[in-house]
């Protein structure tokens, strides 16, 4: 079933909400005349409320403060993806100055710094979806910040904080690896790929969307007691590594990615069921 679209934030919502139309004319009034949003997600919903609290006292009731969110969480959007167009233009100093803007504005909507989000923030406040966005849009500006080893530094640590338990977890690993051949700062993105969990296995990492999934264990474990001892195994293995990162980011960026990785995930399950037996405990 697909999921509705927020028409505020753009973020799919399992439901939404009706604007009541007291809200409506007042952020109309009030904040823009274009406010045009009459179905939208819970945690939208929610700061609407927050702005008007009581319509009858409206005037007594808002702070800036809590305009200031509202806006932020409304302007993030649009920013994100002049940020996303630059990135691909190849204007990365323009692009990091639109990302800068970006967590500038999850800051302000937040109401305080970056160094302090957790997961659990981005859950709690309704945002789950953003948390995915968020690591995405950290990852690009540790790119963008090639040659200062400090900014990398902090950012790399925010990645690997808010990167655990999510799904992306492998995407994440192999674009780590990937960018660790071209960088200056390669014992930083070495130590990223350990704190990802990293062990080698993109692509079963990636379809089963979690490093340490069983099928994913007993495949690494084959690996360490099969291949691993005799030396032409080991030259695949090596082989592997260098290319899987490529394949990985090919499979996400893929339009058939949908259909191929169920497709490879059930093959490596069987594989992983086949081989279990033989495997030393």
């Amino acid at each position: 079933m697909e999921q509705a679209v927020c028409s505020r934030c753009h973020m799919p919502a399992n439901a939404l909400n009706d604007v009541p139309a007291e809200i409506s004319v007042y952020l109309k009034k009030n904040m823009s005349r274009d406010f045009i949003h009459k179905r939208v997600c819970v945690p939208c919903f929610q700061a609407f409320e927050q702005a008007v609290q009581d319509p009858i006292h409206i005037p007594n009731r808002v702070t800036p403060e809590v305009l200031r969110k509202v806006e932020a969480w409304s302007r993030r959007t649009d920013v994100l993806k002049e940020a996303a167009f630059l990135m691909k233009s190849h204007k990365n100093e323009e692009a990091k100055q639109k990302y800068d803007e970006y967590v500038n504005l999850i800051e302000e909507g937040f109401s305080m710094p970056m160094a302090q989000f957790t997961a659990q923030v981005f859950r709690e406040s309704g945002r789950r979806e953003e948390l995915a966005v968020f690591v995405l849009v950290l990852w690009d500006l540790i790119v963008l910040n090639e040659g200062n080893d400090e900014k990398q530094k902090l950012i790399g640590a925010k990645i690997i904080e808010l990167s655990r338990g999510l799904p992306m977890v492998a995407t994440l690993q192999a674009r780590v690896r990937k960018y660790e051949r071209t960088t200056k700062n390669k014992l930083l993105f070495k130590q990223m790929f350990k704190d990802l969990g990293g062990k080698g296995c993109f692509v079963a990492s990636y379809v089963f969307a979690d490093p340490y999934a069983p099928e994913v264990m007993v495949l690494r474990q084959f690996r360490d007691q099969y291949l691993m001892p005799h030396f032409f195994s080991r030259r695949w293995v090596k082989l592997y590594y260098e290319k899987s990162p490529a394949w990985v980011m090919a499979l996400e960026n893929s339009k058939w990615g949908p259909v191929f990785k169920p497709v490879v995930k059930s093959i490596l399950r069987i594989l992983a069921f086949l081989i279990s037996p033989c495997l030393r405990r």
